[in-house]
């Protein structure tokens, strides 16, 4: 093992002389854009939806107006400018050929302000996207061409800064003279392993697991069980980086790993290109974002992101190995060449069973074990609710290699045993209820479809602990059939892994259990499988829903299944519709799928949208939605909860100035601006608002961070009353309309 990581020491170090030789080569001794800070917020290649991050974002302290510089000689190529996207953008070619890309300012310099103000008034409207030949707008190193700002679509201030090559590829800018201080390690959180096959174990389970990682020292981790695995499978990584004095979770600049020595995948973020963006979730765990269990980078290739420019052509599809146990050692960088590794142990053959008994005697418990397991059974106490507070408990041993638990009382009253082998393996925990009179038989709780890459599973969350075992039974087009359930957690019970094509037609699921009384639950959905190179079409009759995708929308084959389902009604509207679920919302898409709702005959004129419900933020969100008849559709890049609503608020519009019946100087008086909000479906930017100043339309201009609306006065407006009309509208069509007249002196 020494020689390993001499080995992998002496990789860092090459890779250090590679990453400056790389800089040396680069170099142009750029000037840094901007004085801002040096602060980033975000590093190249970062994970955005549906997109890498293109650049860095450098910090403006929640303030707008720093200088913006030339980093470099070169011309102005291109300016953008609207409410959307990278907002006030400066493009410049620079005399090397590369491309400095800046956005979200909030203005131009003096000079250019008057050129982009002209091409706004030429074109009639906000939004324009101009091009300048080479010698129209020459720039010089250094030379300040504008100011930060929080313009486009945008969280808060800051200015977005990109380096794209001569093919519009965009670079790392930090391959240039471009540096910050960093001395910190990336800090490991998190492993996990995926299944890649229906029949592939993790520690006995059929599901990603995760494993926590622990730190040995700032740059070693390990996780310190072995793990058993058999079949195929994936290991991703949770991992951030650190930057001094910079209080934000980073991104890494590369990972590689090796299993036994032999090499299995790398990745490192020099560039990327613009089509990778879409197929970012290959490459970074989708599932567990959808969970909310973090960043994943996912150490293999699948879903044919092998094609991802950012991954080593030498990496591997998936991994499986023969029996025995396999070392998985990880290396991870920032651009800094602070490098952290971290070392597991995974036994790829499948685990005994764990057997023992247990007794009630004398005011205890007595544990018994199978000794021909050859494992040390560890305890815990919970209660019977899913989310329980456990215990640690320490139980005596006899003679006998009996466990002895005494004094266990309310409200702990379920005990979690797990086997460890000598060699770290842990079995599956197996639950046994205590107090057989204060563990409910009342059964409640709820069946969750989970469609993983590998297969679908069925799993049952029980408000309160039973004891019980359960089964499942499919209900499809050609079969009625009944299976086991396997409990992961005491109130958390998971079917075998199903493909697609063993579901297709599947038009119920039912959880069943016979105690003295008989629960079942029941589920009813619409369903089908589908390859990934057919097109399809799915529906539903209560509401009246289709889905539908071409050839290509999922990456393999892939269960879709619509069914009704719960969501609150929202505060600013009604809903129309029943709330439906449309699954999967575990894998990625690669292209879009289109929902169409059909509405009965209504004389409810309210203005309609689809939207969906963020089950994690409690909230719906309007989607762009196309009107035909009483058909409503929208398109879609993931499966969620979708509901038609009728949206009853109008936007609200304040700090109106100049305000009906106010006096104003002529001097200095430069511009006609007010708030404009909507809680519910939003303002589609400059499109939905219009300003008519003494009988004329004005060009209308929108900051949607700050929600503010301007249109400048191209001449100093005339003595005396001038009138105004403004009409506003939101997303779904409510609208909002504010006349008054105001005296300019």
């Amino acid at each position: 093992m020494t020689d390993n990581k001499s080995l992998r020491r002496n990789l860092i170090n090459i890779l250090t002389i590679f990453l400056l030789l790389i800089q040396f080569a680069m170099a142009t001794d750029y000037v840094w854009p901007t004085n801002a800070s040096h602060t980033l917020t975000t590093v190249f290649g970062d994970v955005r939806p549906r997109r890498y991050h293109a650049g860095l974002d450098i910090r403006t302290w929640g303030k707008n107006g720093y200088e913006l510089y030339a980093i470099d000689n070169g011309y102005i190529e291109r300016i953008r400018c609207g409410s959307k996207g990278y907002g006030k953008a400066i493009y410049i070619r620079l005399d090397d050929g590369n491309t400095a890309v800046y956005a979200h300012l909030e203005k131009f310099n003096h000079e250019l302000d008057l050129i982009v103000e002209k091409l706004i008034q030429h074109y009639g409207k906000y939004t324009i996207d101009h091009s300048f030949s080479q010698d129209e707008f020459i720039v010089e190193k250094g030379e300040i061409i504008g100011y930060t700002g929080d313009t486009g679509s945008i969280s808060g201030p800051h200015l977005h800064f990109e380096i794209r090559d001569k093919n519009e590829r965009p670079i790392n800018p930090l391959l240039t003279n471009f540096s910050v201080k960093d001395e910190l390690y990336p800090i490991a959180e998190k492993l996990a392993l995926i299944p890649l096959d229906i029949n592939t174990l993790i520690n006995g389970k059929s599901v990603p697991t995760i494993f926590p990682i622990s730190k040995k020292s700032k740059h070693e981790y390990v996780i310190r069980d072995t793990i058993s695995v058999v079949g195929k499978f994936g290991i991703a990584v949770n991992i951030f980086d650190q930057i001094n004095d910079q209080p934000f979770h980073f991104g890494l600049y590369g990972i590689e790993m090796s299993i036994d020595g032999d090499f299995i995948y790398a990745i490192q973020y020099d560039d990327i290109s613009f089509n990778d963006g879409p197929k970012v979730y290959t490459e970074r765990d989708y599932h567990f974002i959808r969970e909310d269990e973090g960043k994943f980078y996912r150490l293999f290739s699948s879903y044919n992101n092998e094609t991802l420019s950012l991954i080593d052509d030498n990496s591997l599809q998936f991994n499986e190995f023969d029996g025995g146990y396999h070392e998985i050692n990880i290396l991870a960088w920032d651009f800094s060449n602070n490098a952290i590794e971290i070392n597991a142990t995974i036994f790829c053959e499948p685990l005994d069973s764990l057997y023992f008994e247990t007794q009630f005697i004398q005011n205890q418990w007595v544990v018994t074990p199978h000794t021909e397991n050859g494992y040390n059974l560890s305890f815990e106490l919970g209660t019977k609710y899913f989310d329980t507070k456990y215990k640690d408990v320490s139980p005596i041993s006899n003679a006998s290699n009996q466990y002895i638990l005494k004094n266990i009382n309310e409200p702990f009253n379920v005990l979690t045993i797990i086997g460890t082998s000598y060699t770290g393996i842990s079995t599956a925990p197996t639950f046994v209820p205590l107090h057989q009179n204060s563990v409910k038989k009342e059964v409640k709780g709820d069946i969750r479809i989970k469609h993983y890459e590998h297969g679908i599973v069925f799993e049952f969350i029980e408000d309160e602990f039973t004891g019980l075992e359960p089964y499942l039974i499919l209900d499809t087009k050609y079969s009625h059939n009944k299976f086991s359930l396997q409990r992961h957690h005491q109130n958390y019970l998971v079917s075998t892994v199903f493909s697609p094509e063993e579901l297709d037609g599947l038009n119920s699921i039912s959880v069943v259990y016979f105690d003295d009384i008989k629960y079942e639950f029941t589920r009813n959905l619409s369903s089908h499988y589908f390859s990934a190179l057919n097109s399809f079409e799915v529906n539903y009759t209560s509401p009246i829903v289709t889905v539908s995708g071409d050839i290509n929308t999922f990456y393999n084959p892939t269960f879709v299944w619509i069914e009704s389902t719960t969501a609150p009604s929202p505060n600013e509207g009604r809903l129309v519709t029943q709330p439906i679920f449309i699954g999967p919302d575990l894998i990625p898409y690669q292209n879009e799928i289109r929902i169409q709702f059909s509405l009965p005959d209504t004389k409810d004129k309210t203005p309609l949208g689809i939207y969906y419900y963020d089950t994690n933020k409690h909230k719906w969100y309007y989607m762009d939605t196309k009107h035909e008849g009483n058909m409503l559709s929208t398109t879609a890049l993931s499966g969620e909860i979708f509901a038609v609503i009728s949206e009853n608020t109008s936007p609200t519009i304040s700090q109106l100035i100049p305000n009906n019946g106010g006096t104003y100087s002529q001097k200095g008086f430069d511009e006609f601006s007010f708030i404009i909000d909507d809680t519910f479906s939003g303002i589609d930017g400059e499109n939905d608002v219009e300003i008519i100043l003494d009988g004329k339309p004005k060009i209308v201009r929108y900051n949607s961070y700050q929600k503010k609306v301007f249109s400048l006065f191209e001449t100093p407006l005339s003595i005396g009353k001038h009138t105004f009309v403004i009409n506003a509208s939101d997303k779904v069509g409510n609208t909002k309309t504010k006349r008054g007249s105001f005296q300019v002196k």
